[in-house]
């Protein structure tokens, strides 16, 4: 269980939660509170390595799904290429199949 934040990390991660929020750039958000642009920058990778340390840890396995139905002729299909390059045609893609898909 990850250390609760102290009384100067609250500080920097309310303003770096705030701009997030605003849908603000960063250095647009620092000048306009008077903030430090690096010190914001420095806190937000700071909070975004704690991130990583408190994460599950990844496994090999990937879970596979049941094959989808047979596709017709006047389904739509999708092309998804992952970060490895390896290029995915999903043919009739729903909302329920986007879902599973997305949550694995």
């Amino acid at each position: 269980m990850p250390k609760p934040l102290t009384v100067k990390q609250q500080y920097w991660f309310d303003h770096i939660a705030s701009a997030q929020r605003n849908s603000q750039s960063l250095s647009d958000y620092a000048a306009q509170h008077n903030l430090n642009i690096k010190a914001l920058y420095n806190w937000r990778w700071t909070f975004s390595k704690r991130i990583e340390n408190t994460a599950p840890a990844k496994t090999a396995f990937v879970k596979m799904l049941p094959p989808a139905p047979p596709v017709t002729a006047r389904e739509e299909s999708a092309v998804v290429i992952l970060p490895n390059g390896i290029r995915l045609q999903l043919s009739a893609l729903t909302p329920l199949l986007l879902t599973m898909l997305l949550q694995c």
